[in-house]
C-alpha cells in the first residue's frame, strides 16, 4: 500500500462520479478561508508528512451548516459528499488539486444538495459507473441519487439494521454492510431484484486523499470540512 493511502483516516472506497453544481448564493454555506500562509499549488505530496519535522496544516476550513457530520466520501473528480445527523446529504466541489479548485485561493464551492432532511445516512459511496451517489441510512435503507441532476431514486429497504458501508461494484451491483451482530456484508442489486453474497470489503468514513495526493480531506463530527496539506 502506498504512503498516501496509508494516510487515510480509515480505508476508503473511491469510485468515479461527476462534478457538483454552481456555488450557492451568499446566504449558503461559506466557501472557507484559505490558509494565511502559502498559495494554491505550494503544497507537496502527502508522502512528505511521514518525514520528521513535516506537519499537516489547514489549507481551508468551511462550515457545512449542518451539525454532526456522520459520513463522507471523496470522488476522484474532486466532489465531496457529506451526510449529517439531521439527514442532510450535501455536495462540495473541491477540485482534483488546489490548483484546480473552483474558487480563488484554492477554496471549495458549494454544490447541489442531494437532500436537506430525512433519516440520517451513515454511509456514502458511488456506483461503479459514477452515475449515482449511494447512501446507507440508519433505518437500513439503500438510498441513491443521480449525479447528473442530484435527483433522488426510490429507496430500497434492506432490513432493520442500520447500514454502515456502501460501494458500487462492477456490473451495477452495490456492496453493503450493516451493524447487525457480527456485521453483515453482501452485494445487492440497485433495485428490488435482490441478490446476496460477495466478499468482505474495507470501508470507512471521515477521510480520504484527493486525486493529486496533495490534500487530506477530512470531515469532522463538529460539522466542518477541512483540507490538510504538507508545507
Amino acid at each position: 500500500m502506498s504512503h498516501r493511502r496509508s494516510l487515510l483516516l480509515c480505508s476508503a472506497l473511491l469510485v468515479p462520479a461527476a462534478a457538483c453544481g454552481d456555488p450557492a448564493p451568499d446566504a449558503g454555506p461559506d466557501a472557507g478561508d484559505p490558509a494565511a500562509d502559502g498559495a494554491p499549488g505550494s503544497a507537496v505530496a502527502l508522502d512528505r508528512c511521514a518525514e520528521d519535522g513535516v506537519a499537516l496544516e489547514v489549507a481551508w476550513n468551511v462550515d457545512n451548516l449542518h451539525p454532526d457530520t456522520v459520513a463522507m466520501t471523496l470522488l476522484p473528480d474532486g466532489t465531496v459528499v457529506l451526510a449529517s445527523a439531521d439527514g442532510a446529504v450535501k455536495q462540495w466541489s473541491i477540485g482534483t488539486s488546489a490548483d484546480a479548485a473552483p474558487l480563488p485561493g484554492g477554496r471549495p464551492a458549494y454544490g447541489e444538495p442531494l437532500t436537506d432532511v430525512g433519516t440520517a445516512v451513515r454511509a456514502l459511496g458511488a456506483s461503479a459507473d459514477g452515475a449515482r451517489v449511494l447512501g446507507g441510512d440508519a433505518a437500513g435503507a439503500l438510498r441513491q441519487w443521480t449525479v447528473s441532476d442530484a435527483g433522488a431514486l426510490p429507496a430500497r429497504s434492506l432490513g432493520a439494521a442500520p447500514l454502515t458501508a456502501v460501494a458500487g461494484v462492477a456490473g451495477g451491483g452495490i456492496a453493503v454492510a450493516d451493524d447487525s451482530f457480527g456485521g453483515a456484508m453482501r452485494v445487492v442489486a440497485p433495485d428490488d431484484a435482490g441478490g446476496d453474497g460477495g466478499d468482505v470489503l474495507q470501508t470507512a468514513l471521515w477521510g480520504a486523499v484527493d486525486a493529486s495526493g496533495e490534500r487530506l480531506i477530512v470531515a469532522t463530527a463538529d460539522g466542518r470540512l477541512r483540507a490538510l496539506v504538507c508545507r
